[in-house]
């Protein structure tokens, strides 16, 4: 059993520390074995420190993470009108595919590596970007259904404020779990 810093817990190098006591606790490590910080993205969500094993992808998260950014991006230079363009069109194929579908494919990915952050954070934003595509597009009727601007705006209004409520609240979950 190797011994730490603190003279009353002992690491028995299985992800677990001990009191001298005998009683496990089973808790996030925030710093492995060797004293070095765990990874960011690459750890998991369970306890104990980040063994990295062997993968059969490449790391799926910058993949995720860019579908996001350049789909916020495009989504937010039309909504300031940038050089007088007003109708976000343009959103809804980067919404479907970029911002959604590889999204979402980022996210079972990470899952595929045992990262239940990733895959929770990067399969719900594209589910987000998903849904915001079926909102915007036509065919599915959702914007026809309301009998006036006011209760779309209303509804869109619902759908922005429970969707923004994910983003902090993953956000404190990363943070809490010290990734």
């Amino acid at each position: 059993m190797a011994t730490t810093t603190d003279a009353s817990v002992a690491n028995n190098g299985d992800g677990y520390s001990k009191e001298f006591n005998g009683r496990e606790h089973h808790h996030v490590s925030h710093v492995a074995g060797d004293g070095s910080r765990l990874p960011a993205f690459g750890g998991e969500f369970q306890p104990g420190p980040y063994h990295p094993g062997h993968r059969k992808f490449a790391n799926p998260a910058p993949l995720g993470l860019c579908a996001f950014a350049l789909t916020t991006f495009i989504l937010s230079l039309v909504n300031m009108q940038t050089h007088g363009v007003t109708t976000n069109n343009v959103v809804v194929g980067c919404a479907y595919a970029y911002g959604g579908v590889v999204q979402l494919l980022a996210g079972m990915w990470e899952m595929a590596v045992g990262n239940t952050f990733g895959a929770t954070a990067l399969s719900s934003y594209g589910g987000f970007w998903i849904s915001f595509a079926m909102i915007e597009t036509g065919g599915f009727g959702i914007v026809g259904a309301y009998k006036s601007p006011e209760q779309l705006n209303v509804a869109l209004g619902f759908y922005l404020i429970v969707s923004s409520v994910a983003s902090p609240s993953l956000e404190a979950i990363w943070v809490a779990d010290g990734s």
